[in-house]
């Protein structure tokens, strides 16, 4: 009996439908493959399932991998992105006998039987079944553009069209491009281009770039800084069509404001859907992917879905999210098989607990974020983009806890102090300054033609300017000393709540010039480097039991961590110990003021930050001043 199929491209994808009853007669000249686990797709999620597989320990010939692509799964690396490509699927293939079964296109998965049938006419059966279908690029013609068909335009989402990209470059005279989109690809390949000579303009619809993550305050800075380096930007534009040569190549990129830009090749950062389209109307789906429980098992029995197709609870904010990014795909990869063999085994394991992460390097920069960009962005450091080596960060607070942080230019030890921050949320409530931060950033941002008044005085926009940017430098300061990100990371992992191992307090040590204005007093102060600080610690009897100090960085911040048990088996209790200024080795600076009780000194009676394994004080700023500003000392003569 002839089989009967009609076919259809849509996305990208086919789609082929039987004439007869579903399949009907296929059975019967197909040949069938049977395998314990299969993983459907090329995403780079597969290959970390793979791999997780091995390391569970996998007999030969239970595990396959199927997948469209006509090479083994691959990997985008991110320092180059366009051109260099790991193989990881060649590893994978040699470990335990996998079989990658390449260049076959699926059909049909019937999920109640566990088969997959392919345009080969070859049947797969499985046992258990990872989705690992990643994500498929939204085309242009989907977003109203005109002349997409044209030629040297690429979407970089699969092997063969950075295959067609490379071939592109190398014979192009002119080395003209144009970025559409200012996502996470747009941002790095206008730089990885620009590194590599050639002439790059970006242009996206939102206001700033990575509008999705960024902050404006952030997205200012690598604006500047790409801008510096040749790329140009051009914000809140659409491209709405190509020009094209009588080769149908395309030369110029329209834009929804009458210009054009000159192009010889286009590249599109146009966002991306998951490949959910063979397994719609079987498994239940929630925002574009496949609805997961908290071990990526779907609502079918045995199935999986892991990396870009899952959406899955995102147990840190108490909702359902599905994320696209590499870290994500390796870790749900492993969660998932790790729950697929302890449920083999009559085991339990913890449910994925995912802090959401995202990096990236382009030029000489490097940043990290962590957490969730909601809620009052707090900015810190330097994001001038002119400076020599650029250091800032931002965090975000929602109903008075700290819930994302973004560094620029961390140290791993710093960008595992922001973690540690985003993932244990602690409450900032109790500075006093955080509660009017969104008055301290609008006002700062109101027009800037305008004359006001401040402390009574009328006052030009460049002093009002000056003035709010002391304030916003204060602000700044105050979040540096609550979070003290240098020294989160090394605080000793016994440490946990206030019946912990250790006592840990942390501070800053400023010099303060009494003969400077009043805006400058408040805000102009400068960290001291080596001023001492003490801790005393007493018993109940008012006798001493400990004693230690600490000498302050460049920044001024001290950090002192005192074991609460002592030799005996006696416990140091923290609301019976002070902390206090001792000296400073600057000379100019060395007569210490009693701001913050830093002459007289700080009890520990409550902590300032609370994470689910420390509880931590921050005490200060403490205070010296100039010898010029000691108050007299009169002698008695009576």
């Amino acid at each position: 009996m002839e089989r009967q199929t009609s076919s259809t491209a849509t996305n990208g994808q086919l789609f082929i439908t039987n004439m007869m009853s579903p399949l009907s007669g296929f059975h019967s000249m197909a040949e069938e493959k049977s395998f314990k686990y299969v993983i459907s797709g090329a995403d780079i999620s597969a290959g970390y399932a793979a791999r997780e597989f091995a390391r569970q320990g996998l007999k030969h010939g239970e595990l396959a991998i199927i997948s469209n692509e006509p090479a083994p799964i691959l990997i985008f690396q991110r320092t180059t992105y366009v051109v260099v490509l790991v193989e990881l699927g060649k590893r994978v293939k040699a470990i335990n006998g996998i079989e990658l079964i390449l260049s076959t296109e699926i059909i049909k998965a019937d999920l109640s039987t566990k088969s997959f049938f392919s345009t080969g006419g070859t049947i797969f059966k499985y046992q258990t079944l990872i989705v690992a279908t990643g994500s498929t690029c939204v085309r242009l013609s989907e977003c109203g553009f005109q002349d997409t068909n044209a030629k040297n335009i690429f979407y970089l989402r699969d092997i063969k069209d950075v295959d067609q990209l490379a071939l592109t470059m190398e014979t192009k005279k002119k080395r003209t491009v144009v970025v559409i989109g200012g996502g996470y690809r747009g941002f790095e390949v206008s730089a990885s281009l620009t590194v590599n000579n050639y002439e790059v303009t970006m242009v996206f619809p939102e206001p700033w770039i990575m509008h999705w993550l960024f902050s404006a305050e952030i997205a200012s800075f690598y604006e500047g800084y790409y801008a510096n380096k040749g790329i140009k930007i051009i914000k809140s534009t659409k491209a709405t069509g190509f020009s094209t040569n009588s080769n149908g190549e395309v030369t110029e990129v329209k834009l929804d404001d009458g210009r054009t830009l000159e192009a010889d090749v286009v590249l599109l950062d146009g966002g991306g859907r998951p490949m959910t389209s063979l397994f719609r109307g079987q498994v239940v789906e929630e925002k574009g992917g496949l609805k997961t429980d908290g071990f990526f098992k779907t609502s079918v029995s045995n199935v999986y879905a892991i990396g870009d197709v899952a959406t899955f609870p995102m147990k840190l904010y108490g909702d359902m999210r599905r994320v696209e990014h590499v870290n994500h795909a390796f870790k749900s990869a492993e969660h998932a098989v790790k729950a697929i063999k302890a449920a083999e085994e009559g085991r339990s394991i913890q449910e994925y607990d995912y802090l959401p992460f995202y990096n990236s390097r382009a030029f000489d920069l490097s940043w990290q974020f962590y957490g969730d960009n909601v809620g009052q962005s707090v900015l810190f450091g330097d994001n001038d983009p002119k400076s020599p080596k650029a250091k800032f960060g931002t965090y975000w607070v929602k109903d008075g806890k700290v819930v994302g942080a973004f560094l620029e230019g961390g140290v791993e030890e710093e960008n595992k102090a922001i973690a540690r921050v985003a993932r244990t949320q602690p409450s900032v409530g109790s500075l006093e300054v955080l509660s009017n931060v969104g008055e301290l950033l609008i006002g700062s941002r109101v027009n800037r033609n305008r004359t006001i008044i401040l402390d009574g005085r009328h006052t030009s926009t460049e002093s009002r300017e000056v003035v709010m940017a002391q304030r916003i430098t204060t602000l700044v300061m105050l979040i540096e000393i609550l979070f003290l990100v240098n020294y989160v990371s090394q605080i000793a992992t016994t440490a946990a709540d206030s019946d912990g191992d250790v006592i840990h307090v942390a501070g800053k040590v400023m010099c303060q010039d009494c003969t400077r204005n009043y805006d400058k007093w408040i805000n102009g102060s400068e960290p001291i480097k080596g001023a001492v600080v003490s801790i005393t610690c007493m018993d109940e009897r008012e006798r001493v039991r400990y004693y230690g100090s600490d000498k302050t960085d460049e920044r001024g911040q001290f950090d002192l961590i005192v074991d609460k048990v002592l030799y005996g088996g006696k416990n140091l209790k923290p609301k019976l110990c002070t902390v206090r200024l001792v000296s400073s080795p600057d000379k100019s600076c060395d007569i210490p003021t009693d701001f913050g009780n830093g002459q007289s000194g700080v009890k520990l009676v409550q902590p300032f930050m609370v994470f689910k394994d420390l509880v931590k004080f921050v005490v200060g700023p403490f205070y010296y001043t100039t010898p010029m500003c000691e108050t007299p000392k009169y002698e008695n003569n009576y």
